[in-house]
């Protein structure tokens, strides 16, 4: 029972790990999936979110832009959004961006 447990416990951290292990790997994943399903605004935002972690700027710049345009009302993309146009200097885009996230709640 206990070593069941143990494997069972093992298991979750090895793929709670997995994102900060590969992220790589689950950059890759996910544009994969969105080859089938590139109307995901959801999957374009979290696409954009893990590049933005990885301080690909311009890629994480295409994949919410791309989200915003197949769903121009999720806060959640605008958010992200001005977060990357923040940190490439783009003030005026980051405050714009945010604006939008605020009216799109």
């Amino acid at each position: 029972m206990i070593i069941g447990l143990f494997v069972v416990a093992v298991i979750v951290l090895f793929v709670l790990a997995l994102p900060l292990v590969f992220p790589t790997l689950l950059i890759d994943s996910v544009g994969y999936a969105l080859r089938w399903r590139p109307d995901d605004f959801k999957g374009w935002t979290f696409y954009g979110e893990l590049f933005m972690r990885k301080e690909m700027l311009e890629h994480a710049l295409y994949a919410l832009k791309t989200s915003i345009k197949i769903y121009p009302n999720y806060p959640r993309a605008w958010q992200s959004l001005g977060d990357v146009l923040f940190r490439m200097g783009d003030l005026e885009g980051a405050k714009t961006a945010y604006g939008f996230a605020e009216d799109s709640l």
